[in-house]
This record gives C-alpha cells, sequence and structure tokens, in this order.
C-alpha cells in the first residue's frame, strides 16, 4: 500500500469516526424524513380493537380493551356467524399551547367482526364492559352433544 492510499484510508476512517457510516447517515436521514412527514400520513387500518376469545365448557368469551370509552359509545351486533362491536373513539382536546409530537394510540371511528364458533347460541349472546374490557358471553348451545346415527336397510 503506498502512502497516498495509506493517506486516504486515514481520511476516510477519520470522516466515519466524525459523521458515522455512509449507510448510517443515510438511515439517520431517512428516519428524520419519516417522523417528519408521519403527521401528515394517511392512517393505516389497525386491527383495533384488539380481543382474546377465551373459552370454557359452556361458553365463550371475546374480551375487548377499549380503555377510556363507555357504553354508550359502543354497539355491538350480531349478524349471521358474526358478532361485530363498532365505537368512536374520540381523541382528547388538547389546551392552550399544547400539540401532539408523537401518537401511538388508536382515535377515531372502528369497526371490528369476529366470526364466532358453530356452536354459539346467538340469542343468548350477553355484553358487560369493566374498566375499558368489553366481555362478550357466547353461550354454548346445549344441544351441541352428539347422538348415534342408525344405518337405514
Amino acid at each position: 500500500m503506498n502512502t497516498e492510499d495509506k493517506q486516504q484510508g486515514q481520511a476516510t476512517s477519520n470522516a466515519t469516526e466524525k459523521h458515522g457510516s455512509p449507510l448510517s447517515d443515510i438511515q439517520e436521514l431517512v428516519g428524520e424524513i419519516i417522523e417528519g412527514v408521519r403527521p401528515f400520513a394517511p392512517k393505516t387500518v389497525a386491527r383495533f380493537p384488539r380481543y382474546d376469545l377465551v373459552e370454557t365448557a359452556d361458553q365463550y368469551l371475546l374480551q375487548f380493551d377499549l380503555p377510556g370509552l363507555s357504553r354508550d359509545e359502543l354497539e355491538i351486533n350480531t349478524q349471521g356467524d358474526q358478532v361485530t362491536i363498532a365505537g368512536d373513539r374520540k381523541r382528547p382536546g388538547l389546551g392552550t399551547g399544547e400539540h401532539v409530537r408523537r401518537t401511538e394510540r388508536v382515535f377515531g371511528q372502528f369497526r371490528r367482526s369476529v366470526r364466532l364458533p358453530t356452536d354459539v347460541e346467538i340469542e343468548q349472546v350477553r355484553a358487560r364492559l369493566t374498566d375499558g374490557v368489553l366481555t362478550v358471553t357466547l353461550p354454548k348451545r346445549s344441544d351441541r352433544t352428539g347422538r348415534k346415527v342408525d344405518i337405514e336397510s
């Protein structure tokens, strides 16, 4: 390696130490651009509200996290083999001089449909909202036991 190559290598090394690698500089710049544009980007469809489906011997429980919502802000419907939860989660107002710098919470209208297991007694579905958790109780049909089928001759 000649002296000129060594000097150029030394200069590149010094530049990398001061500013990082060219790739990390580009990544940092792209990150800053994305953060600057994000407040103006269209909202993506979120899988909200999130839920758990729990099964017991005689029922299923759908448990939705819905913090900050009251029962008057929610609508629950069953149709066919689905239950649908809909509502509108309003963004809290900001005070004078306040502005949002970053948001991860989901606001706005939502609708979430869940396909029901085949053995649900639709007419007996109940719902309760407690401490921001909506629990939809889906009783199982009592006629879900099997029976012996005779073979015709």
